[in-house]
């Protein structure tokens, strides 16, 4: 049954998409654009699986990609599927190119996560959220954490003005990391790259402006959507307005564009950083930002902006 609908450019989209994952959302999210249809079906707030007609998201492409075939073997995995179309193609792809166990499951990873981050590259697509499941979970495979999804998601397939458009309402507004968000860090599997944005947000209250500017280690692409994700998953607080500091300058290496080098895409087998284990207010899982105001002793209290 349809339970909802709308446009991907509706508001940010990141948020849409956790708010699903916070709601234990089963079903299908299903994205259109023009003739072509992007699916994942969700089980309890995850992704179990998703389909994608683009052909970079094909298990053949993914599989060329990470050398586990060769053009030769293509060739005959392509006459096989036409032969046998009802055939689950990572599964046929595994078969033509006697893939071990850990390679197939590899491949069938990757695939999971490659169609499913594809609903991030469809700006003006619309979407419907029906609560009936169409597509079944591979027991093999492990489900998405949306969260995870998210960053890889940006990383991939967002363009630093799209970014800087879905995150306007921030504004020159103050950003920090509360500790009480830390132990959720790891489900993003942030790394070293990320690690000076994480401890400036921790350290200090800064806009996303100055932030930006602040980290010369990182380029703008990476720090924004750090932000974003954060922002999307209801991890951060918002304080007040700052204005705007000196811009340090960022260190340009020989041969790239002065908006920074292109950062590395996220790797689906990263390992998670670590993170301090403190006790979670059940306010910081849930789905919106999290605003900082002052309590009459000037301490801080979260709440949750829907």
């Amino acid at each position: 049954m349809l339970i909802a609908q709308g446009n991907v450019a509706n508001q940010p989209f990141a948020r849409t998409i956790f708010s699903l994952a916070a709601k234990r959302f089963t079903g299908d999210l299903v994205l259109t654009k023009g003739r072509l249809e992007y699916r994942c079906s969700w089980e309890n707030g995850q992704i179990v699986a998703a389909a994608s007609p683009s052909p970079a998201d094909s298990p053949a492409r993914i599989a060329l990609a990470n050398g586990l075939v060769n053009s030769s073997t293509l060739g005959i995995f392509v006459q096989r599927s036409a032969a046998e179309p009802d055939r689950d193609a990572s599964e046929l792809l595994a078969e033509v190119a006697k893939l071990t166990p850990e390679q197939s499951l590899t491949l069938k990873r990757r695939s999971l996560a490659r169609a499913a981050a594809r609903i991030f590259a469809l700006p003006d697509a619309d979407f419907v959220v029906d609560n009936a499941r169409s597509m079944r979970a591979d027991k093999d495979v492990p489900p998405l954490d949306v969260r995870w999804l998210i960053y890889f998601g940006l990383r991939t397939h967002y363009s630093l003005e799209r970014l800087s458009t879905e995150l306007a309402a921030v504004g020159e507004r103050s950003l920090s990391l509360p500790a009480a968000a830390l132990p959720m860090l790891p489900a993003f599997a942030f790394t070293a790259v990320e690690e000076p944005i994480l401890q400036r947000l921790q350290k200090a209250e800064l806009s996303l402006k100055n932030l930006v500017d602040s980290c010369v280690e990182t380029d703008p692409a990476t720090t924004t959507s750090v932000v974003y994700a954060l922002m999307a998953c209801g991890y951060l607080a918002l304080g007040a307005e700052q204005a705007a500091t000196a811009r340090p300058h960022r260190p340009t290496a020989p041969g790239s564009s002065p908006a920074g080098p292109t950062a590395p895409q996220p790797s689906i087998e990263r390992a998670p950083a670590k993170a301090t284990k403190l006790s979670v207010p059940r306010t910081v899982q849930g789905v919106g930002f999290i605003e900082a105001k002052p309590k009459p002793n000037n301490e801080t209290t979260a709440l949750i902006i829907n």
